[in-house]
């Protein structure tokens, strides 16, 4: 493939897009982007363009992939009149550079990547089940930042009381990698949500408990799903016991099959399952967004902008974070932006991305 069509499939994983979802946003087929991506030799420069851009590939890095000189001065731009050399850690700067575009700070991704990579000392002054249910109800109301800075210390703690290696202590450590799984796929960090589900499976067997180790098994389908393995995703659920692990009504079972719908690229279908939806049916407020933010993806896919921007905005006013913080969200404001400004909603929700 060319350096072009890389970053092109970069961007798009990055963002934990199909090649159908691109394709929905730069008008064509799931085949055609499959060609731009591994194509040989230069592409469609229109195509390549809307494609960069979708992803959000800067365009001075489009035009150095493309050749394309700017007349720039090539000389660094100085920073700081006297700062020393240094040589970053790359795992730092990726951290940095995937941060940039959302409302998620940095230093609280670094921090989780330092407490994967070397398990943070517990401090043992509150229990780990009141920690737990404190982090779940930051979930639960989409206060993803807080959580994230909240998850090293959590971990920590869990760590610390699962040395007693028992079946429950085992249980909630697996708990805990659990809820990162589920905060650091909503912001979209699938590389880092791929690791902790992993621990979260791994924990949940030692403890040798079933509900643990199904929930820890659906989630990481969940991730496995965005990182484009769909087979090893579809094997897992058949891991799980037969019983029913988890709470499921008929909204919520009407709210998953908008997602199914939606991507299999049949928006008709998914607004058809969810027009009976209400936020009354949810008991969360990450439960009512997600809701708003699925039918305004369906809405968005079928090509109506007014209803997509009232659902984001009823999103925007239940949970603020749950439009903030996920990429596949902001993108759908940023081209909302930039091709309906004057349709109804458009620019408080631009405003709201900016604060």
């Amino acid at each position: 493939m060319t350096a072009t069509s890389g970053l092109v499939r970069l961007g798009r994983r990055r963002l934990g897009w199909r090649q159908a979802d691109l394709g929905v946003r730069i008008g064509c087929s799931a085949s055609t982007v499959s060609r731009l991506e591994a194509s040989r030799h230069p592409a469609d420069i229109r195509l390549l363009t809307a494609a960069a851009t979708a992803v959000g590939l800067p365009p001075i890095l489009l035009a150095a992939a493309c050749g394309i000189t700017t007349g720039a001065d090539p000389r660094p731009t100085r920073v700081a009149p006297h700062a020393p050399p240094t040589e970053e850690d790359p795992m730092h700067r990726r951290t940095l550079l995937t941060a940039a575009g959302t409302a998620v700070p940095a230093s609280l991704l670094l921090a989780i990547d330092d407490a994967l990579a070397v398990t943070p000392t517990g401090t043992g002054t509150v229990p780990v089940d009141h920690r737990l249910a404190q982090a779940r109800k930051m979930w639960d109301t989409g206060r993803h930042t807080a959580l994230l800075a909240e998850l090293p210390g959590l971990l920590g703690d869990a760590h610390r009381a699962a040395r007693s290696r028992t079946p429950l202590d085992h249980a909630r450590l697996s708990a805990c990698y659990l809820l990162a799984t589920q905060v650091l796929g909503k912001i979209g960090r699938y590389e880092r949500a791929r690791l902790t589900a992993d621990r979260a499976t791994t924990y949940a067997a030692v403890a040798e408990s079933p509900i643990a180790t199904a929930a820890a098994a659906r989630e990481l389908s969940i991730v496995l799903r965005h990182q484009d393995q769909p087979a090893a995703a579809h094997r897992l659920p058949a891991t799980a016991p037969a019983d029913r692990l988890f709470r499921i009504s008929p909204a919520g079972a009407d709210l998953y099959a908008v997602g199914v719908h939606w991507a299999l690229g049949d928006a008709g279908a998914a607004l058809e399952a969810g027009r009976h939806l209400r936020p009354d049916q949810f008991p969360t407020p990450e439960r009512t967004s997600r809701m708003h933010t699925d039918l305004a993806r369906a809405w968005w896919q079928y090509g109506k902008p007014e209803q997509t921007a009232r659902e984001l905005l009823a999103a925007l006013r239940v949970s603020p974070s749950e439009v903030r913080d996920r990429p596949s969200i902001r993108t759908i404001v940023s081209s909302l932006s930039s091709r309906h400004l004057h349709t109804p909603g458009v620019r408080e929700l631009a405003l709201a991305l900016t604060r």
